[in-house]
C-alpha cells in the first residue's frame, strides 16, 4: 500500500479478504462471492502451484524467486540509529527456506525412479547454500583490522599444545611457542611478576625502582649456570644504571630516573645525533664497573694465595697491588723485563692501581716515587700529572705531540728491552695509536676492553690519523665473537662486552641465540627499556629475527639497531596470558614505556588484542551490574600507565576501539559486552539487533547443537538484562526504537522456539505477548497492529513473513486438535478470526512470500473457515 492511498475501511470485511486471497495467491482477481461460496474451488486452485511443481522433473527443477515487492511495500520512516539494517536483507527466513527445502525433498522421492544422481546433487546444493548463509560468531572471522589483527594466536589450552608440541604461530615467525617454552614462561612469569608488578606501581607514582636490584634477587632459585649468569648480568646492569661513580675506590651512586636515557640514547634514529655526553658517561661507567670488578678480583686472588701474597697481613691498596704483582711474577722466569725498586715494581704498580680505578692512589704514589719515575722517563711524571689534571683525560695538544713522538720511537726499538706496564701507561696517557704497539699484558678479555677503552678519542677529534672510536671499537669486538665464545663463561663475556659498549639491541637478542632462557632475554629488555637504554620497533616486523637494523648515511659509518619488544613480549605472555591475563597486562605495560606517538598506538593494539585473546573483561575492563554499579578493571585503575590523561579516557581508547575490532573479527557477543561497558549504547543496540536478527534466521539449526543453543540463550539473557539497564536510563529517541526492535525480536526468538519445538498454544502465547502480530478474535484490531508495524524498525519488519507463517500454522494446529475434542467449540470460532484476521494483516502490510509459501498458508486459511 502506497502511504498517499487511502487506507481500507475496517468495516469492508468482503473486500479486505477478497484483496487478501488475491494478494496472496498472486493471481488475477475472482468474484469475491463465488470464490467465498465454494471454498473447496478455492482449495483446488490455491494447490495448483504446487501441483504444478509436482509434475516436473530433476531436469526441470523449479527455481524459486521471492516476489518482487519494491512497488508494494509501504515506505518506512528511516532509523538513523540503523541505517545499514535499511535495505531488504537477501537471505532466506528460516521457515520458509525449510518448507522449500523439505518440499523439493518430497518432489525428489516422488520422482526417484527418473534421477536419483540429478536429484542428490541438487539436495546438496540446496545444503550447501544454506550452509553458507548461516552467520555464527564462532565461524567468522572478520576482515583484517590492521597490522595487528590476529597477533595473538587462537587460543590454545595447555592441553592443546601437549598435543600439537607448540603452540599457535604469531605473524612473522615460523613456529609457535614449544609446550617447555610455554612452561618455562609460565616459571619465569611466576618468579618475576611482583618485580614487574611493582615496577609499574612505582611508574604510577613516578618513583624511581631498582629494577635491575630485583630482578637479582629472584636469581637465587635458577639452575647455577643460569643463576651465574643472570646474577653477573643484573650486577653489572644494576652498576651502569644506578650510574656508580668511583673515587678513591668509593663507589657512589646516582640513582637514574626512569626513561633518563630517552632523548639521548633511545629515541635517536641515527648515530650521528647521539649525544657525545651519553657516550662518554657510558664509556666511563663501562671502565668504572671493569676496574671495580678486576679489583674484586685482585682481591680474591690474594685471599687464595696469603702466604705467596703477603705473610704479614694486608693492610693498603698499596699492599694489595704489591701481594698481586708477588703472586702474578712469582715465577722468576717471566719473560717480562719489569723495573723494580726497593722490592716494588713501580710500572706494574701504578698500572694496577689505574686499572683498578684508584686514581687519587696513583697520583700520591706518582708522587712519592717522582725521583724514581724521573731517572727512569724524566718526562714522564709530566705527562702523568697533565693527564689527571684534565677531566676527560687527555693531554694538552703540545704534549699529545710529544708523547706521540717519544711513544713511536719506544715501540720501535725498545719492545724487548723497556718494561711492558711502562709502554702500556705511556700508550694509555698519550691515547697512541694501537696498531704501533700491542701491549702483553693484557691476560683477559676485561683487561682488552679496559684497555681499549681508554684508548678511544671523540669522533670529532682533529686527530684524524690516530682517531680511534667507540664505533670501531664496538665493530672489534663483534669481528672478535669467535674469540670471544670460548670457555666456560664464553656467552657472558660476548654479552658483558655488548653491554659495556652500549650494543644493548644485540646484547637482549644474543641471549636468544644460548642456553639462556629466552624469558631472562625480555626481563633484561624491560629494566634496559625502562632507563632509556633500549631502541624498539614501533610496530612488530615481519621477519623471524627479533634485531633491526638501519645502515646510516652519516660520517661515522655507525648504524641503529632496534629491537622488536613487541614481538618478544607478546610471545612470552601468550603461554600464560588466558590463565593469567592481569600478568600478561603488567607485562605490554612494559610497551608502553616510550610515549611517543607510534608506539603509543602500536602499545594500545596490544592491549586491545589481549582483551580479544583472553577475553577476560571483568579482570580487565570490568562490569556493570544491571542496578548499574560499575566495578573497574585493570586497564582503568592503570591509566596512568596507559598515556591517557583520566580514567574516562580508557572506554574510548582501548574499550570501544576494542568492541569495533570485535565487530570486524566475528566476536559479537564480546563487542556488545565491550560496547555496554563503554558506555556506546547506539553501537550496542544495532549490533544487538543484528545478532537477534541472524538468530532468527538461523534458530532451527541453533536448537540442533546444543552448546550452540546455551550459547545463544546466553547471549539473549545478556541482552535482555541490558535493556533492562536501558529501561531505567536516559536513551536518545532514535535508540529507544532500536531498543524496542531488540525487544520485539527476542519475543519473536521466543515465539519460533515454541513453534519449533512442536508448542503451539506457547507459540501463540508469545507471539500475542510481542504486540507485532494479531493474535486476537477482534477484527477491530487489525488497523491499529497495521499502523504500529509500519512504524517498526525494517530488521522487525523483514521477520514478519515468517512470524506469521509459523503463527498461521500454530493456529491450524490448534484449530485440528480442538476440532477432534469439541468442534462446535467457542475455541475454534476464536481461531477461525484469528487465522481471518492474520491474513488480513499480511495483505495490509503486503507481506511477500515465495509461491509455495502463498499456497500453504491459503492451506491452513481455508481450512479453518
Amino acid at each position: 500500500m502506497e502511504p498517499n492511498q487511502t487506507k481500507p475501511n475496517s468495516v469492508d470485511l468482503q473486500s479486505i479478504l477478497y484483496k487478501s486471497r488475491s494478494l496472496l495467491n498472486n493471481e488475477s482477481p475472482v468474484n469475491f462471492n463465488k470464490l467465498y461460496a465454494d471454498p473447496k474451488q478455492l482449495v483446488d486452485n490455491s494447490l495448483k502451484l504446487s501441483n504444478k511443481l509436482s509434475t516436473k522433473t530433476s531436469n526441470d527443477a523449479p527455481v524459486i524467486t521471492p516476489a518482487k515487492s519494491q512497488d508494494t511495500q509501504p515506505v518506512l520512516k528511516e532509523s538513523n540509529a540503523f541505517s545499514n539494517f535499511q535495505k531488504e536483507s537477501k537471505q532466506p527466513s528460516f521457515l520458509i527456506e525449510d518448507f522449500l527445502l523439505q518440499k523439493r525433498q518430497e518432489i525428489s522421492h516422488s520422482n526417484q525412479g527418473t534421477s536419483d544422481s540429478k536429484d542428490s546433487e541438487y539436495d546438496r546444493n540446496v545444503l550447501k547454500d544454506l550452509a553458507k548463509n548461516l552467520k555464527t560468531a564462532s565461524t567468522s572471522t572478520g576482515p583484517a583490522h590492521n597490522n595487528f589483527s590476529n597477533f595473538f594466536p587462537p587460543q590454545a589450552s595447555l592441553k592443546d599444545i601437549s598435543t600439537s608440541g607448540s603452540s599457535p604461530a604469531l605473524p612473522g615467525t615460523s613456529s609457535g611457542a614449544t609446550l617447555s617454552e610455554v612452561q618455562s614462561n609460565d616459571k619465569y612469569r611466576q618468579a618475576n611478576i611482583s618485580v614487574i608488578s611493582e615496577l609499574n606501581k612505582h611508574r604510577k607514582a613516578d618513583k624511581s625502582y631498582p629494577i635491575f636490584a630485583k630482578l637479582k634477587e629472584k636469581c637465587q632459585d635458577l639452575p647455577d649456570s643460569e643463576k651465574n649468569f643472570m646474577t653477573k648480568a643484573y650486577d653489572m646492569l644494576e652498576f651502569l644504571s644506578q650510574n656508580k661513580t668511583q673515587v678513591s675506590g668509593v663507589i657512589r651512586e646516582k640513582h637514574v630516573k626512569q626513561r633518563q636515557y630517552v632523548d639521548s640514547y633511545s629515541n635517536t634514529t641515527d648515530a650521528a645525533a647521539l649525544s657525545s655526553t651519553f657516550w662518554a658517561d657510558l664509556t666511563q661507567s663501562s671502565k668504572q664497573y671493569l676496574q671495580h670488578e678486576f679489583y674484586e678480583y685482585l682481591v680474591n686472588t690474594i685471599q687464595t694465595y696469603p702466604k705467596t701474597a703477603l705473610p704479614g697481613g694486608i693492610s693498603s691498596r698499596d699492599d694489595n697491588i704489591d701481594a698481586f704483582i708477588r703472586i702474578k711474577f712469582q715465577n722468576t722466569s717471566s719473560a717480562f723485563i719489569l723495573e723494580k725498586h726497593t722490592d716494588s715494581y713501580i710500572w706494574a704498580h701504578l698500572y694496577f692501581l689505574l686499572r683498578s680505578g684508584f686514581d687519587q692512589d696513583a697520583c700520591a704514589y706518582v708522587s712519592t716515587y717522582a725521583d724514581v719515575f724521573n731517572q727512569s722517563e724524566k718526562s714522564f711524571v709530566g705527562y702523568f700529572t697533565a693527564y689527571m689534571k684534565s677531566q676527560q683525560r687527555v693531554l694538552p695538544d703540545d704534549l699529545k705531540q710529544h708523547i706521540d713522538r717519544e711513544f713511536r720511537i719506544k715501540s720501535q726499538h725498545s719492545t724487548k728491552t723497556a718494561d711492558p706496564y711502562k709502554l702500556a701507561l705511556f700508550q694509555l696517557i698519550g691515547k697512541c695509536d694501537l696498531t704501533q704497539w700491542q701491549p702483553p699484558i693484557l691476560d683477559t678479555k676485561e683487561d682488552y676492553l679496559w684497555y681499549n677503552l681508554h684508548l678511544l678519542k671523540d669522533s670529532s677529534s682533529n686527530d684524524s690519523i690516530n682517531n680511534f672510536t667507540l664505533y670501531q671499537l664496538q665493530n672489534q669486538i663483534i669481528n672478535l665473537k669467535s674469540n670471544y665464545m670460548t670457555g666456560p663463561s664464553a656467552a657472558f663475556d660476548y654479552f658483558k662486552a655488548l653491554v659495556l659498549l652500549g650494543l644493548f639491541e644485540q646484547a637482549v637478542n644474543f641471549i636468544y641465540s644460548t642456553e639462556i632462557p629466552n624469558a631472562q632475554a625480555i626481563h633484561i629488555a624491560t629494566g634496559l627499556s625502562y632507563y632509556g637504554l633500549l631502541r624498539t620497533i614501533p610496530s612488530p616486523g615481519n621477519s623471524d629475527s627479533l634485531l633491526q637494523s638501519t645502515l646510516s648515511t652519516d660520517s661515522t659509518g655507525a648504524g641503529i639497531d632496534q629491537f622488536d619488544l613487541i614481538k618478544a613480549i607478546v610471545k612470552f605472555v601468550t603461554g600464560f596470558a588466558i590463565a593469567h591475563p592481569e600478568d600478561a597486562t603488567d607485562y605490554l605495560y612494559i610497551l608502553g614505556l616510550d610515549s611517543r606517538k607510534e608506539y603509543v598506538t602500536s602499545f594500545h593494539e596490544c592491549l586491545r588484542e589481549l582483551l580479544i585473546f583472553t577475553k577476560a573483561f571483568d579482570q580487565l575492563v570490568g562490569n556493570i551490574s544491571v542496578e548499574q554499579i560499575q566495578t573497574l578493571g585493570k586497564l582503568q585503575n592503570d591509566w596512568q600507565l596507559l598515556h591517557v590523561t583520566k580514567p574516562e579516557q580508557v572506554s574510548e581508547e582501548i574499550i570501544r576501539i576494542t568492541a569495533d575490532l570485535c565487530i570486524q573479527k566475528g566476536l559479537p557477543c564480546e563487542a556488545i559486552r565491550l560496547y555496554f561497558l563503554a558506555k556506546q549504547n547506539g553501537a550496542l543496540l544495532e549490533l544487538a539487533a543484528s545478532e537477534l536478527s541472524n538468530i532468527l534466521l538461523n534458530i532451527r539449526h541453533i536448537l540442533v547443537y546444543p552448546a550452540k543453543l546455551q550459547e545463544v540463550n546466553n547471549f539473549v539473557e545478556s541482552i535482555k538484562n541490558i535493556l533492562i539497564t536501558f529501561s531505567k536510563s536516559h536513551l536518545e529517541e532514535n535508540q529507544k526504537i532500536v531498543s524496542s526492535a531488540c525487544k520485539t525480536l527476542i519475543d519473536l526468538r521466543d515465539s519460533i522456539v515454541h513453534y519449533l519445538n512442536g508448542q503451539y498454544s506457547g507459540c501463540l502465547t508469545s507471539m500475542k505477548a510481542s504486540n507485532i502480530l494479531p493474535i486476537d478474535a477482534n477484527f477491530k484490531q487489525i488497523n491499529e497492529y497495521v499502523k504500529s508495524s509500519q512504524k517498526s524498525h525494517p530488521i522487525v519488519l523483514k521477520h514478519l513473513p515468517d512470524a506469521v507463517y509459523a503463527s498461521m500454522d500454530s493456529l491450524y494446529q490448534c484449530y485440528l486438535e480442538a476440532s477432534r475434542t469439541n468442534p462446535q467449540s467457542e475455541e475454534i470460532i476464536n481461531i477461525k478470526l484469528m487465522s481471518r484476521n492474520l491474513m488480513t494483516f499480511s495483505a495490509l502490510m503486503q507481506l511477500t512470500y515465495p509461491m509455495q509459501i502463498h499456497a500453504k498458508l491459503n492451506e491452513f486459511d481455508l481450512a479453518m473457515i
